[in-house]
């Protein structure tokens, strides 16, 4: 392919807008939450309360509640609920009750007067559990008997739900994310909108289209790239996962450069050893793995910072190497061996060491922020092994000295 059919397609406009749109500042990836199922809850929660310091009044609540009957509307299985009820709720002045959590369920709009009641089961990453569906169905009804009730299983695509009775009784509606967001943009045309929800709002419009449904404007302008630059186009495609395994393997080697002639740990880099492991997989393109370890710390204690389908980093020592030392081991350890390492140990006194370790949960979208993220706590951890090191150390001396001690006075 000739360079310049790539190059065409770098100049174009459309090219241009979707870069600036891919990097815009996006503050739910920066706080670590664009994929926190409860952070999710909360936003709604706070929106579908009419109360709320947004000024919104009902507006969000009321686009909510209608979308159940408009065209478009998924119905999985139950009778639905009728556009005069709802309109009824949606009337001004309407009384309604908003929970999080409420008998498990992560949202609960009850509108007590009008005696009606909508349970909303959020999925952003999470599977479901056994029967969950079907649990919920049965504790709307049997909680809220003397009610007209619903429930709507909102995910980010919409999807069906493999564990609703659809001989309930309970109607049970899907919902996408793609749906929020478009009831959040119709709520920003609203002139009681205070300036710092509608601002908040765009930025969680945004989060949503970018990591959760797909932009239809960012599906736009890939659509204009493809028909006027397909073969480029597909090259890119194409060449994907051996740019991911470009960035990679130059990220990591160059950090492992680093850590041999820089102290970016805080130790003399000419007292560290360190190893490279890399093998391949489909899903997370390329496994890559530093293994770091200072000159005199027990055999077989590293630090290992990763790139599987996290980036990531923790201590550790290989069971077999563990076992030589039998009860002599001079570092705290793990009870248990590491998840998805099965021959592997903590070499911690940290709790939750199996999410502790991460860094990034997409490992392939790090960045140079990750990466620092990651050495200060390969630091951290080095530093912790250093110190009980020492006073291990410090220990077995004071006792060594006690004991001489002890036989002078005895003899």
């Amino acid at each position: 392919m000739s360079l310049d059919v790539v190059e065409s397609l770098m100049r174009d406009s459309a090219f241009e807008e979707l870069t600036d749109y891919t990097h815009q500042f996006e503050p739910f990836k920066t706080l670590g939450i664009h994929r926190k199922e409860l952070v999710h809850s909360r936003i709604l929660a706070t929106f579908l309360n009419r109360n709320e310091s947004h000024k919104l009044g009902a507006d969000f609540l009321n686009a909510f509640v209608m979308a159940l009957v408009k065209p478009g509307a998924v119905l999985f299985s139950g009778e639905p609920l009728e556009p005069d009820e709802l309109s009824k709720v949606s009337a001004p002045s309407v009384h309604s009750q908003v929970y999080r959590e409420l008998y498990f369920i992560d949202l609960v709009i009850v509108f007590p007067r009008q005696r009606l009641v909508i349970g909303i089961e959020n999925k952003v990453d999470a599977g479901e559990q056994e029967d969950q569906i079907s649990r919920y169905q049965e504790t709307l009804r049997t909680r809220f008997a003397g009610f007209r009730q619903a429930l709507v299983f909102l995910t980010p695509d919409g999807r069906t739900p493999k564990t609703a009775n659809a001989q309930g009784g309970v109607p049970v509606y899907c919902m996408g994310y793609g749906q929020i967001a478009g009831m959040f943009r119709a709520c920003m045309a609203s002139p009681r909108l205070s300036a710092g929800a509608g601002a908040f709002i765009d930025q969680f419009v945004n989060h949503i289209e970018l990591h959760m449904t797909g932009n239809t404007r960012t599906q736009e302008l890939c659509w204009q790239l493809f028909s006027k630059n397909e073969a480029a186009y597909k090259e890119i495609v194409r060449q994907y996962r051996s740019c991911i395994e470009r960035k990679v393997v130059s990220a990591l080697s160059g950090l492992a450069d680093r850590l041999a002639s820089d102290s970016i740990l805080g130790v003399d880099p000419t007292q560290l050893q360190i190893e490279r492991e890399r093998s391949k997989d489909d899903k997370a393109i390329i496994f890559y793995s530093l293994h770091i370890r200072m000159i005199g710390w027990p055999e077989g204690v590293w630090v290992k910072i990763y790139k599987h389908n996290w980036l990531g980093v923790f201590p550790f020592i290989h069971e077999a190497d563990l076992a030589k030392f039998g009860p002599r081991f001079p570092l705290p350890v793990s009870a248990t061996t590491a998840r998805n390492w099965q021959e592997l140990r903590y070499v911690s006194a940290r709790s939750g060491m199996d999410e502790a370790r991460k860094v990034l949960g997409d490992g392939n979208e790090f960045t140079q922020d990750d990466l620092d993220i990651a050495l200060a706590l390969a630091a951290d951890y080095v530093r912790e092994i250093n110190e009980a090191l020492e006073l291990q150390l410090a220990d077995s001396a004071s006792s060594q000295a006690g004991g001489s001690l002890q036989k002078i006075i005895e003899g």
